[in-house]
């Protein structure tokens, strides 16, 4: 299966720094053509979203922080 590019220099920024994802966030490498997508995304690619898909992403990430604060019911 074929990897998009922009996981292919995650791949190459964790070889990089010898596979310690540490390092990879850590990176002073400014300079570095694949500095902005060495954690295996794109920011230059905005996303327009419906109000339905918001709303269920908001409510995704309620439920994931109730779970873990250790709340069993929202």
């Amino acid at each position: 299966m074929a990897k998009s590019p922009v996981k292919a220099i995650r791949e190459l920024c964790l070889e990089c720094c010898c596979g310690n994802r540490a390092e990879v966030k850590s990176c002073l490498a400014t300079r570095c053509p694949h500095y902005a997508f060495r954690f295996g995304k794109n920011h230059y690619i905005k996303r327009d979203l419906t109000d339905e898909q918001k709303s269920a992403m908001r409510d995704r990430l309620a439920e994931a922080r109730a779970k873990k604060d250790g709340v069993t019911e929202l």
